[in-house]
C-alpha cells in the first residue's frame, strides 16, 4: 500500500543547503521524520528496473519545495520511461528492509539538461489499517472475539496469551478474511484471565518485507469471571394437596467437553452455583426472592390453593460481576379460578379468534350459495308449463 506519494520539483544547487534540515515546513518536516524511521538510503541503495503500470491510477501531489540535503536523493539520468526501486536497508541490520522506494522516470519533456529535474516518489510501506472494537463475547463459555472492519486488501491473525504470558495463536484464525475468531477450545484455564491482539496482515499466500503488523489489543478477559450464563429450564410439580410447590432446575449446558462429555455449569461452578427463584401471585405484581443451593428447590411458604408465576436464573456470589445468569421463561401453577388470559398467551388467542371467524365466514358463504342455487332451481321450475296428457 501507498504511505507516501510524492511528486517534488528540486534544485540541485538548493539541495547542499543543510540548513533545510531545520525547516519548518510541512514538507521538509514529513521528510525529516521519514528519514529518522528508515535507514540511510546512501551506500545501501539497489536499483532494480521494473514495470509498475498500475501505479497509473495513484494520485500524484506537487510540492514546489525541494528536498533538504539530510534526505538522501537519487540523481535518475533516463531517456526512456523506466520505473526504478530503492530498498532502504536497516543501519542495525543490512539484511533488514524497512522501505522501499519506487523513482518514476517517465517525465521525459522535463528531464532536460537544466538544474531542474522532477521525479515521482512512491514511498511505499506494508501498511495495513488496524482492527477496531475489538470485543469478547462468551455465553456458556462459547468464547468469541470480534472485531471491525471487514478487510478489503489484507487478513487479520489473532494472538492471544494469558496475561503476561507467551502469545499464542488459533490455527483457524490466521490470516482470515473475517472479523471473528472462535477461542472457547484455546482458553483452557477457565480461572486465568486472558488478552488477545488482532494483527493486519496481507492477505493468504502473499508475502511482505515488514517482521511487525499494526494490531489492536483487546481488554483483558477472564472466562470464571465474565462469561455470560444462559438462562436454566425448570420443571414446576405441585403437590396433590397444594401445600408445596417443587421447581427442579436443569443446569445450562456449555461449550466445553471433558472425556466426550459436554459440562454443564454445575462442573465448573460446583459448590459456587445457586439459583435465584424469583415468584409472584399469578394476579398480584409484588415480587419474592427464594435463594437455593441446589437444583430441587421446594416451596414451602406458599399460600395453599394460590396459582404462583415462577422464574429461575443462576447466581453466582462469589463473582465480582455478572454474578447473575439470563433469566428463565416464566412458569405458573395451575389454579381452577385462572382465566383464559392468564392460561394462553395472546397470540394463541389471536390465532384462535382469526380461525373462528374464518370458519363462520366460510359458512355464511356457503349457506348463502345454497340458498342462491335453490331460489334459482325454485325459478326454473315454475317457469315451465305443463305437458298435456
Amino acid at each position: 500500500m501507498v504511505l507516501f506519494t510524492w511528486c517534488m520539483l528540486f534544485n540541485k544547487e538548493q539541495m547542499a543547503d543543510k540548513d533545510r534540515c531545520h525547516d519548518s515546513s510541512p514538507v521538509t518536516s514529513m521528510c525529516h521524520c521519514f528519514v529518522r524511521l528508515c535507514a540511510h538510503v546512501r551506500g545501501s541503495c539497489v536499483l532494480l528496473p521494473c514495470l509498475v503500470p498500475s501505479f497509473a491510477r495513484l494520485p500524484w501531489f506537487l510540492f514546489a519545495s525541494p528536498l533538504p540535503s539530510c534526505v538522501p536523493s537519487i540523481n535518475v539520468t533516463a531517456f526512456t520511461c523506466l520505473v526504478f526501486c530503492a530498498l532502504y536497508l536497516s543501519p542495525v541490520c543490512p539484511l533488514f528492509i524497512v522501505g522501499s522506494l519506487l523513482v518514476d522516470c517517465c517525465m521525459q519533456s522535463l528531464l532536460s539538461r537544466s538544474r531542474h529535474h522532477v521525479f515521482l516518489f512512491h514511498v511505499l510501506s506494508g501498511f495495513y489499517p488496524s482492527a477496531q472494537n475489538v470485543t469478547w463475547k462468551s455465553t456458556n463459555f462459547k468464547t468469541i472475539l470480534t472485531w471491525e472492519p471487514l478487510p478489503t486488501d489484507y487478513s487479520y491473525t489473532v494472538e492471544f496469551s494469558v496475561v503476561a504470558k507467551d502469545k499464542q495463536r488459533n490455527s483457524n484464525c490466521i490470516r482470515i478474511s473475517t472479523t471473528m475468531c472462535d477461542l472457547t477450545s484455546s482458553l483452557t484455564d477457565l480461572n486465568a484471565c486472558y488478552v488477545a491482539d488482532v494483527l493486519s496482515e496481507p492477505p493468504l499466500g502473499v508475502t511482505s518485507d515488514l517482521t511487525e503488523f499494526p494490531y489492536t489489543s483487546s481488554s483483558r478477559f477472564c472466562p470464571a469471571n465474565d462469561t455470560d450464563i444462559g438462562r436454566p429450564d425448570f420443571k414446576l410439580d405441585v403437590s396433590d394437596d397444594k401445600k408445596k410447590t417443587t421447581l427442579y432446575v436443569t443446569d445450562p449446558l456449555t461449550a466445553l467437553f471433558k472425556d466426550d462429555h459436554q459440562l454443564n455449569i454445575r462442573d465448573i461452578f460446583l459448590k459456587k452455583l445457586h439459583y435465584k427463584v424469583t415468584y409472584r401471585k399469578n394476579k398480584s405484581s409484588g415480587k419474592k426472592v427464594f435463594i437455593s443451593q441446589t437444583n430441587v428447590i421446594e416451596m414451602t411458604n406458599l399460600d395453599q390453593g394460590e396459582s404462583y408465576c415462577f422464574n429461575v436464573q443462576a447466581f453466582i456470589p462469589s463473582r465480582s460481576n455478572k454474578q447473575l445468569g439470563k433469566l428463565s421463561q416464566t412458569q405458573c401453577s395451575d389454579d381452577d379460578k385462572q382465566s383464559i388470559f392468564e392460561v394462553y398467551s395472546v397470540g394463541v388467542i389471536a390465532t384462535a379468534i382469526v380461525l373462528i371467524l374464518l370458519l363462520i365466514i366460510i359458512a355464511v358463504v356457503t349457506i348463502v350459495c345454497c340458498r342462491g342455487k335453490k331460489s334459482a332451481l325454485k325459478t326454473e321450475k315454475e317457469g315451465i308449463p305443463l305437458r298435456s296428457i
